[in-house]
């Protein structure tokens, strides 16, 4: 949530962020109470777009119960939506999300219980460094973190990547 607060004073009335790689709809929501606090009057608002993969048990009328406005989810991977498309000409500033955030969780319990409720973030956490399944992860986290970097590149209007870690 520290990503949000680092990108809300570059944030101008009209822009679009994108937020991907995230695993929970609240960062767009948070993003947009944020905002409307700093443009109560200013239009047109910010625009914000959530790239996600909703989960089963997940409202699809999460964000409307919410009272949000200007945040849309997108069930897209990020990886395949591209700058040159119309829907996402004006995105000025992309939120990445560590694929691996877990490496900062100080109570594992809490965090299943609250954000994700994958059992697997126990057994990666105990797991010893150095064995060949844990290299084998790291390596293709390593991957993958490169190539949503990338693509995010490509975006010739942004002004912005955030990449919190």
């Amino acid at each position: 949530m520290v990503a949000l607060h680092a990108v809300l004073s570059h944030i101008g009335a009209g822009e679009e962020v994108l937020i991907a790689n995230t695993t929970s709809p609240w960062w767009g929501v948070h993003l947009e109470s944020l905002l409307a606090n700093k443009f109560p009057t200013v239009q047109p608002v910010p625009q914000i777009r959530v790239s996600r993969q909703p989960k089963e048990d997940e409202d699809p009328k999460f964000l409307t119960k919410a009272g949000s406005k200007s945040t849309k989810m997108l069930t897209d991977d990020f990886l395949t939506i591209g700058p040159p498309t119309d829907p996402y000409k004006n995105v000025r500033h992309v939120i990445l999300e560590a694929s691996d955030t877990r490496s900062g969780v100080c109570s594992p319990v809490d965090y299943i219980e609250c954000e994700n409720d994958e059992m697997a973030v126990l057994k990666d956490m105990w797991t010893p460094p150095g064995t060949p399944a844990k290299e084998t992860k790291k390596l293709e986290l390593i991957q993958k973190t490169t190539a949503l970097l990338k693509h995010a590149l490509k975006f010739f209007r942004m002004n912005e990547e955030v990449h919190p870690f």
